[in-house]
């Protein structure tokens, strides 16, 4: 047995015309779990998946601080202050899926 074994949950997932969307939302300066680490990067390599983690609170009114897309592992910057709303919208418009870009670093939070 391990004692590391732990169950994990996503926070969002949406789906469009048999294209899934999964949204992990942290606060500021919030550690995510290897395990989660490894469940969302996994989610990212299946075709019609698209994984964003969302820096952000959701305790009172909504607040999106940075939004990053999980592409070959890393997380990539796509945007800052988007709302739920945005997100999902750039979703439905083919706008996510794919993308790279220059902002990225390794899994964070």
């Amino acid at each position: 047995s391990n004692s590391h074994f732990l169950p994990s949950n996503i926070d969002m997932i949406c789906e469009r015309k048999g294209c899934f969307l999964i949204g992990e939302w942290k606060k500021p300066n919030e550690n995510m779990a290897t395990g989660q680490q490894l469940l969302l990067k996994a989610f990212a390599q299946v075709p019609n998946f698209t994984v964003l983690v969302i820096i952000g609170n959701t305790d009172a009114e909504t607040e999106v601080g940075d939004v990053f897309q999980v592409v070959l592992g890393r997380c990539v910057k796509i945007g800052e202050g988007l709302d739920d709303q945005e997100i999902v919208e750039m979703f439905s418009k083919g706008m996510l899926g794919g993308q790279s870009g220059n902002d990225q670093e390794n899994f964070r939070t």
